[in-house]
């Protein structure tokens, strides 16, 4: 039977727990991490070892504390944790008018202040990844793989308040659900940045319409987002710095110009085929370095890739296909979004 909290306040405190597979592998599970706890219906065959549990068998929680009674016998570790709720148990175990239906079928709820449980360490059945999707922080957040479970919500049970809360957004003021193929389109100047869904643009006509392709790509390319000038500046010296250093030899600069066009010279888009995440940031940074680069006249650092893309490497975006319309007279013109605030193209 688990402690008491009063009992569990009154135990000495450890920064780590080792923990004793049954195959002998210790794992060591420090404060803060994010760990696999079999739920009550797991079922596991003590005989074999190499048994791996279905992930819907296994709850995901945080260690926030590690206490034991007796540091010289430590055999009865215990064990504060704040659980990663779904959707669905946090309507109906937490707040009883959260509405489940704005979620992803990979999203999970942090919960902490209250709700909290006390275990034994013997239930821990590994370290569990958890992605932090910051939605306001698009500019350098990798992309979250369809497979991967994910949080961008937390929620304060003492208090009863949302720390971290999804924020609505677009013309329709609805939050944006990751799983709905519904795709959204960004525009990045300091003044509005805002995402819209496409069809919200759509059905009210705010596109904007050019010539040729060509046009709309230059006034795409030319669309910053001044306020992260800082933030890439200081990236992309420790990107030259970082190129310095590579033995590679150097690629066409042509080529690798015509690369880095290819990505700023496109919308920044999230969800369906773009992806929880989107591309914003790569394609800013990729407007971002055109610009130094043609400005003056510099050649691209050999790093760039890691520049643009992150940590996370290159990842599949799909081709950018312009739309177009044929006007009254016939003729064939490109056509955009136009966003509805600061009315540039987007």
């Amino acid at each position: 039977m688990a402690p008491s909290r009063d009992a569990f306040r009154r135990m000495f405190r450890f920064k780590t727990a080792r923990v004793t597979g049954a195959d002998g592998t210790m794992t060591d599970y420090s404060r803060d991490d994010e760990v696999y706890i079999a739920g009550p219906n797991a079922v596991i065959d003590p005989d074999d070892v190499d048994q791996e549990m279905d992930e819907r068998q296994l709850w995901r929680a945080r260690i926030l504390d590690i206490r034991c009674p007796d540091p010289e016998h430590p055999a009865q570790v215990w064990l504060e944790i704040a659980w990663y709720w779904t959707p669905a148990e946090f309507a109906k175990g937490v707040l009883k008018d959260f509405n489940p239906r704005v979620c992803g079928s990979k999203e999970i709820i942090y919960v902490f202040g209250a709700k909290l449980d006390i275990i034994n360490c013997a239930s821990l059945n590994g370290h569990a990844t958890v992605d932090k999707y910051r939605e306001r922080d698009h500019l350098r957040q990798e992309q979250i793989a369809e497979q991967d479970y994910y949080c961008r919500t937390e929620y304060d049970a003492e208090n009863k308040t949302f720390k971290k809360k999804v924020v609505s957004s677009c013309l329709c003021k609805q939050q944006y659900i990751p799983d709905d193929e519904a795709r959204m389109v960004f525009c990045p100047r300091s003044d509005c940045w805002t995402w819209y869904h496409t069809a919200c643009l759509e059905r009210r006509d705010l596109h904007f319409r050019a010539p040729d392709p060509a046009q709309l790509e230059s006034l795409w390319a030319s669309t910053q987002d001044d306020s992260a000038f800082d933030q890439f500046a200081k990236e992309l010296e420790f990107c030259w710095e970082r190129s310095q250093s590579l033995d590679i030899k150097a690629e066409n600069q042509n080529d690798e110009l015509s690369a880095v066009r290819t990505l700023a010279r496109r919308p920044c888009m999230r969800g369906g085929e773009y992806g929880i995440v989107g591309n914003a940031g790569v394609v800013l940074r990729a407007r971002y370095l055109l610009e130094l680069v043609v400005r003056n006249r510099e050649e691209l650092p050999l790093a760039w890739r890691d520049f643009v893309w992150g940590d996370g490497g290159a990842w599949e975006m799909p081709e950018w296909e312009h739309m177009t319309e044929t006007g009254e007279e016939g003729e064939e013109r490109t056509i955009s979004w136009v966003c509805p605030n600061c009315e540039g193209p987007i």
